[in-house]
């Protein structure tokens, strides 16, 4: 019997061959079945308003510096 090539292996550890291709393929063929999707949480907000958003130019000297609010006005 000829030895299954192997395409890799996953980021689980699993031998990605001809045969875990062909079933991963059909699975997403099949669709995606929404109800098992987890909710993960995104970046937790800074405060209970919209961030403000300001535009700044400085100068070569300002880019060494952790300060940057001096340099926006």
């Amino acid at each position: 019997m000829p030895e299954a090539k192997s395409h890799g292996r996953s980021k689980a550890g699993v031998e990605l061959t001809d045969e875990v291709l062909d079933r991963m393929a059909d699975e997403a063929e099949e669709g995606l079945d929404v109800t098992k999707l987890r909710r993960r949480p995104g970046r937790p907000a800074m405060g209970s308003a919209p961030a403000e958003s300001f535009g700044c130019a400085y100068s070569s000297t300002g880019l060494g510096s952790t300060d940057f609010r001096r340099f926006c006005a």
